[in-house]
């Protein structure tokens, strides 16, 4: 095989047949890629729009069998199939002005003839409208589903709906104007105002409809800009004084119940969310005993939250010198938006409108010279009512007569900053400039006159990072900028920082020598936790079981300031943590610490009160005990005593902590407070000797002032952006 590679040869023709083969492999995958997410070219006379969709509406062609996603105002084309999935919606509007609106999980197919418009209903939920005078008295609507036919005139309004459930018939409402329903088997009727006829196998049952909604409108929609918004539902009182139960529901068979009351008022109100509802009224007929139902009507709740500006701030001013900057507009986004415009004027009220752009995306740049300005960003939505208009921002633009210096923002004045971060890692010094300024030359010296500049460095960007071995002690910073044509601008202000000591790392717990058995290092672990120190990076905690950390048996690194040890076997172990910075060095580390790990039953170790420590209760509510863990299944006994032998309080707890609250059983004075460990091993309890220490309760009547244990200037490092 070796033989083989080794008389292997690559000719040149070898790397143009390659060539060619990955070519035409990448050609047909483009043309795949292109033929899979192409739309479908329609064909034919556009007959209308998608004015409003929810969620999810397809159309298929009529010489297709593929389905594809409408967009709001979308083209619509003669025998289209448009249809809608779970909890969506679409509103279409025909070229006459009529409108059809389907619900969820509901499809037509369009039709348009020379004398009338066809709509081959085939399941769900429509409502279709026309207002008096759009048709012109042209056509006629035809809805037709299944073998049943229902036929709107041309002249005067209508207002009608349709409903088709698996398994059952067609139900039709007329709200307003007429229509007359027709079987095959030649039954026909004319349906009025304020009435349903039921189509079936049986033929056609009409009835009047006495329930009457008023408001909101069959297909209002409500545009609130926080997450609720108050509804009104109302409806014309009732002959009698039978009561009305008012249903609101999620889906259109009100099996997803929001609201149902039974009442004798003849409105409601209802706090409501983004989405689509229905509402209809029932009532029982006093007559009959049957149950009688209103009309469906939907509404759709929107949330049309606030356009909110980002760039500029509020009041930012911007300074040239020769040529006016281009100043860079962003806002949040808009559900409902088509398109935003934005408007800068010179007065509050936007009379004076000096610039007006309209784009798609929530941004922009325009080129402003000096003064005072206003920018707010209107939106437009397809659906009516959905436009919305920001609060306005003021901005202001200065013409200077040179360019201003660049201004120091990090490290700022007083900063501490670790040698060996500045040597290992490196310092991020960044400021601000004019954009008419090309470069950026720093400059660091150990003397405020920088008469020994020590770093001198150029960017031509907002920051540059600077690792050097600078000794400890103070240091300055300033800045210079060179424009287009290489005149220099005056210096920036000087900053001032320190180049100090690394803080070593330090270790928290447990303490020197603790120890933990081996049911409890299965079980729970053992928790090592540390101290940050003023540095940034990454922590490598190391546990090995001899002080030379040769050979490692654990290595772990982790981001936080503590971790879990768990499976050791029993013995004595050395542990420490370095911490590692972005260029993998060890910045700095803690001294190690010994634990064991054993099978003996250890008395726990108090960890406070310490030993002899004057513990303070004029501003507690409680004394707290806190120890250390024996055994995974120890339980505790604390006592505590009064210095002359007198017993406080003694309890018996599974916790490594209790907090004494009885205050009225202590005084000032020396007390010696002692716990132990017991379990029940083999039909027997075994406990360890007590730890025990001594300690002294004091009441100061006045607290002395805080006293200040963080150190004066910190440093804080920022991670390039």
């Amino acid at each position: 095989m070796r033989e083989f590679v080794r008389n292997l040869r690559i000719t040149r023709f070898d790397y143009y047949v390659a060539a060619g083969c990955a070519g035409l492999v990448l050609f047909f995958s483009v043309a795949l890629y292109l033929h899979m997410t192409r739309r479908v070219e329609a064909s034919g006379e556009q007959i209308g729009i998608i004015r409003f969709r929810r969620n999810t509406a397809q159309r298929k062609y009529s010489s297709q069998v593929i389905w594809e996603p409408l967009d709001m105002e979308a083209p619509l084309y003669n025998r289209d199939s448009i249809r809608t999935g779970e909890l969506s919606l679409a509103e279409i509007i025909l070229n006459d002005g009529t409108r059809i609106e389907l619900d969820e999980n509901s499809m037509v197919v369009l039709n348009l003839g020379d004398e009338a418009l066809d709509i081959n209903f085939e399941y769900g939920s429509i409502n279709a409208r026309r207002e008096e005078g759009e048709t012109g008295g042209e056509t006629a609507l035809n809805i037709r589903s299944q073998d049943q036919t229902i036929t709107v005139g041309a002249a005067g309004g209508s207002d009608i709906q349709l409903n088709r459930s698996e398994g059952e018939g067609l139900d039709v409402l007329v709200n307003r104007g007429e229509a007359s329903v027709a079987t095959s088997g030649g039954e026909a009727r004319t349906i009025g105002q304020d009435e349903r006829a039921t189509l079936s196998d049986e033929g056609i049952q009409v009835q009047q409809v006495t329930l009457r909604p008023i408001g909101p409108a069959n297909g209002q929609r409500f545009f609130p800009e926080g997450a609720q918004t108050n509804v009104r539902f109302s409806w014309q009182p009732t002959q009698g004084d039978r009561q009305l139960t008012f249903q609101l529901s999620r889906r259109r068979d009100f099996s997803d119940l929001v609201m149902s009351r039974t009442l004798a008022a003849s409105s409601v109100d209802a706090s409501l969310g983004d989405g689509d509802y229905y509402w209809r009224l029932t009532a029982q007929n006093p007559q009959t005993g049957a149950t009688e139902e209103s009309e469906v009507r939907k509404i759709s709740v929107i949330n049309n939250a606030p356009i909110r500006l980002f760039t500029p701030s509020n009041g930012q001013a911007f300074q040239y010198t020769t040529e006016a900057p281009f100043v860079n507009f962003s806002w949040s986004e808009n559900s409902l938006a088509d398109t935003y415009t934005l408007e800068v004027a010179t007065d509050p009220g936007f009379r004076d409108v000096v610039q007006s752009r309209e784009v798609r995306a929530q941004g922009t740049a325009i080129r402003l010279g000096g003064g005072d300005y206003f920018w707010r960003v209107r939106s437009r939505a397809t659906i009516e009512g959905g436009a919305t208009s920001s609060e306005p921002f003021r901005l202001r633009v200065t013409q200077r007569d040179e360019i201003p210096a660049p201004a120091p923002r990090h490290p700022t004045d007083g900063t501490r900053i670790s040698s060996v971060y500045f040597e290992r890692e490196g310092v991020n010094f960044n400021w601000e400039r004019s954009n008419e300024i090309e470069t950026v030359t720093l400059e660091i010296a150990s003397d405020a006159n920088f008469q020994n500049t020590i770093v001198t460095a150029q960017s031509r960007g907002n920051f540059t990072s600077v690792r050097n071995n600078l000794p400890l002690g103070t240091y300055f910073w300033r800045l210079r900028g060179t424009d287009s044509s290489g005149t220099l601008t005056a210096y920036s202000a000087t900053a001032r920082f320190e180049v100090g000591e690394t803080e070593r790392l330090r270790l928290s717990s447990p303490g020197p020598g603790a120890s933990i058995d081996q049911l409890s290092m299965q079980n729970e672990g053992l928790a090592l936790s540390w101290s940050r120190p003023d540095l940034f990076g990454t922590f490598e905690v190391l546990v090995s079981n001899n002080e030379s950390f040769q050979p490692l048996i654990r290595s772990e690194r982790v981001t936080g300031l503590s971790t879990r040890m768990r499976g050791l076997p029993n013995g004595t172990y050395y542990w420490k943590v370095r911490l590692i910075g972005n260029q993998n060095n060890t910045l700095t580390e803690s001294e190690p610490r010994s634990f064991l790990v054993t099978d003996a039953f250890l008395p726990p170790t108090q960890q406070y009160p310490v030993a002899n420590a004057q513990v303070d209760m004029s501003a507690r509510n409680s004394l707290p005990f806190r120890w250390t863990r024996s055994a995974a299944d120890a339980e505790y006994e604390l006592r505590l005593a009064r210095a002359g032998g007198g017993l406080v309080f003694e309890t018996t707890t599974r916790a490594t902590e209790f907090a004494f609250d009885d205050l009225g059983r202590l005084n000032e004075g020396g007390f010696t407070w002692a716990v132990r460990a017991c379990r029940n091993r083999d039909g027997r309890r075994e406990c360890t000797p007590y730890a025990t220490q001594a300690f002294g309760i004091i009441l100061n009547e006045s607290l002395p002032p805080p006293e200040v244990t963080s150190p004066e200037e910190q440093f804080v490092i920022e991670e390039e952006q």
